[in-house]
Formats: structure tokens, sequence, C-alpha cells
């Protein structure tokens, strides 16, 4: 298995009800809808599956995003440079720089 210990980016899309089409993704990538909290990803048969129920505190905790309140208390918070964290002062999601 190659080395897990890397940052996350899944594809990104702040529109609601927006969902990836099979050729947006190859098989395994991950595919983030912010607006609704929903996480995909594409399966071998080349289908759009949705991980989540919904719920954008379930995929955080999925995906082990922490919630901040700007990019000085993530980086506070262990949270590396380029990994992902979801900003509570203006509730979407941050690449901490």
């Amino acid at each position: 298995m190659p080395d897990l210990n890397v940052p996350l980016k899944p594809k990104a899309s702040g529109t609601a009800g927006e969902v990836p089409a099979a050729e947006d993704l190859v098989v395994a990538e991950l595919a983030l809808n912010t607006a609704d909290g929903k996480l995909f990803t594409k399966h071998t048969d080349d289908s759009i599956v949705e991980i989540t129920s919904g719920s954008s505190t379930a995929t955080r905790a999925l995906l082990g995003i922490g919630e901040y309140a700007d990019d000085a208390a993530a980086g506070t918070g262990g949270v590396a440079s380029g990994a992902m964290y979801y900003n509570t002062t203006s509730s979407d999601y941050r690449l901490k720089t």
C-alpha cells in the first residue's frame, strides 16, 4: 500500500446539489460538496457513489478534518501547511497556509 501520510485534498464544489460526473474522477478519488456536506468517490464500474449522508459534521469526522476559527488557530491545533480544516468563522473549508 502506498504511503498514506500525505495531505488529502479532494476535488471540491460549493454549489448545492452538484454531484461529480464519472469523467471528473479517477477510481477511488474523492470529491467534496462543501455546500451540502457530501462526500463522493468513483467505483471501478465508473459509478459515482455518495459516501456520506449529507451531514457536514459527519464529513469532517470521516476525513479527520478539525474545526478552527482561523489559520493561526489551525496551526496551533497541529494542522500542517497544505492540509484542510473547517473554518468556523467563515463556515467554509480552507487549506492551511
